[in-house]
This record gives C-alpha cells, structure tokens and sequence, in this order.
C-alpha cells in the first residue's frame, strides 16, 4: 500500500510540475521554413496555389497515405478548401484565404476539436531563375499549460515536417 502511495504522490508531482512549467511557455506559437528552389516563382507558386499538387509532396500524406482527402469544387486560389482525415494526423481543413500570384498563398487551418491557425507560403525570387519559398505557420494555443507544453516539443516536430515538405516541393518543382 505504502508503495502505490508514494507512486501516487510521485504522479501528481510531476503533473503540478508539468502544469507550472506551462504557465510560464507562451500561449502562441509560431514555426518557418525555408529553401531555395531552382524554379522560377510561378512554378513554385503553382505547387501551393493547386491544392490537388499538395499530394505530391505534403509531408502529413507522406505520414499517412491512407489519410482520406476531399477538395471543393474551386481547384485553386483563394476559397479552394482540403480537408482530411486520418488515424495519424487527425481531421481538418484547409482553406486558401488569399492568393497573390507568384508572391505568396496565405491559409486558415482548422484542426477539429482544436481551433483555427494559420499558415502561409511566401515565395521571392532569388537570382536567375530560381525562388526562395518561405512556409509559416501561427496559432494561438490558449492558457491550457499543458498544450503549451505539448506544442514546445510539437514545433520541433513540425519544423521537421516542414523540412521534408518543402525538400520534396523543391524536387517537384525543379523537375517540372
């Protein structure tokens, strides 16, 4: 009994810990990446801009082949919407809120049961012929400590998703 006891204890110390530490961790988060591809800015753009492109080269797909994904009947641009839903990934949307051509491709994301977040690729020439394509993204986490704690190892996670995607964006844009 003695030993269930100090188990006990030792549990709910390291949740209070957990939760005080994530007090202190900023309730937004933010991550960007970037990589310069060889291809021109419309090229690139075209990658984004095209929802259905995003197949070839989406690091939460390559996570989850099995994800089922549906788009709406506006193919690009602002106002064409992706949604998923996956055992790895979870379900969402995402939706083109702005899109400049060959400049950038601004999205509104809304992971279910988990709130709105935004994203954005920005794309800048950078020397003849290729492109430099920053990807972003924001939310606002809350004032749950224990998300904020979630999201300090989740960016880390992210950023590397980031990374992949936008390697395999550079392969297919440069072989286009």
């Amino acid at each position: 009994m003695r030993i269930l006891k100090i188990i006990g204890l030792s549990l709910a110390a390291i949740v209070l810990l957990v939760a005080v530490i994530g007090l202190f961790l900023p309730s937004t988060v933010s991550i960007e990446r970037s990589i310069v591809i060889n291809a021109t800015a419309e090229k690139t753009y075209e990658q984004v801009n095209v929802l259905k492109n995003w197949e070839q080269w989406n690091p939460f797909l390559k996570m989850d082949p099995k994800s089922k994904i549906a788009y709406n009947d506006i193919p690009a641009g602002a106002g064409a919407t992706y949604t998923w839903a996956s055992e790895k990934t979870g379900e969402g949307t995402m939706t083109i809120l702005n899109s400049t051509p060959y400049s950038s491709v601004k999205f509104q994301l809304e992971f279910k049961g988990q709130g709105l977040s935004q994203s954005e690729f920005r794309f800048s020439p950078e020397g003849n012929n290729a492109t430099k394509v920053s990807w972003s993204f924001s939310s606002d986490i809350g004032n749950n400590p224990f998300s904020r704690v979630f999201w300090t190892f989740g960016t880390t996670m992210m950023g590397d998703a980031f990374d992949s995607g936008l390697k395999d964006l550079k392969a297919q844009a440069e072989k286009k």
